[in-house]
């Protein structure tokens, strides 16, 4: 047998949350849903002579699966939901349309986390200035963006979506082109297809044609 005893105690803490701008991707039934952390883990192990064996370390999952190639995918799952309350009033084109992180790309970060990270006096360089000075936070070495980020611009997935659902996923990239307005949206939508007779006929003549701009460059 096992043993099922191990030595020492586990804690949890959270270190980071925000609300804004939920994210999108697709679900279990292959239909686009609200995504939200599932278990997004990073773990340190500290010995019994009190040295970490393992610090800030992301597990992976098994070779080739969810996009991840040989090494794995990184397991910091995002999770399709469905909310359990809801409104009236449905979220803003522009929330969706023109949101990196509602399809995403993420919120990006002016700090990297696959560094260390040292909050204190600095040059303009970023030189600590002061001689005495510790890291508030160490690297979190295979995070190479930001923890809302689970897909790139080229379709390819960072992260866990739904790992227990087969068809979960992110976007992909023809998905993110069609979806992406970059503020462009609010422009021209508020008179297509339906506000003005002459812009809906150009518009019902471009979608019978296979004309119709898909990307933001065709746009």
């Amino acid at each position: 047998g096992f043993d099922t005893i191990i030595p020492g105690k586990v804690s949890e803490s959270r270190s980071y949350e925000r609300w804004e701008e939920p994210m999108l991707g697709i679900n279990g039934e292959g239909r686009v849903s609200p995504l939200a952390p599932g278990c997004q883990t990073s773990v340190t192990v500290i010995g019994q002579d009190g040295k970490p064996l393992m610090l800030n370390h992301i597990f992976k999952t098994e070779a080739n699966s969810e996009g991840g190639g040989e090494d794995g995918q990184l397991s910091i799952d995002m999770s399709p939901t469905q909310p359990h309350t809801i409104t009236k009033n449905a979220r803003t084109c522009e929330s969706c349309h023109a949101s990196n992180k509602a399809l995403g790309l993420g919120i990006g970060s002016t700090r990297p986390w696959n560094q260390q990270h040292v909050v204190d006096l600095q040059s303009i360089d970023g030189t600590i200035l002061p001689k005495k000075s510790q890291p508030q936070m160490a690297a979190i070495e295979n995070l190479d963006h930001d923890w809302s980020q689970i897909v790139d611009r080229d379709g390819q997935q960072l992260a866990t979506v739904g790992h227990h659902f087969q068809l979960s996923r992110a976007f992909n990239k023809d998905e993110l082109n069609r979806i992406s307005r970059e503020g462009t949206c609010i422009a021209c939508h508020k008179e297509i297809p339906t506000a003005s007779l002459a812009v809906s006929l150009l518009h019902h003549v471009a979608e019978y044609t296979g004309q119709t701009p898909k990307t933001p460059d065709e746009h």
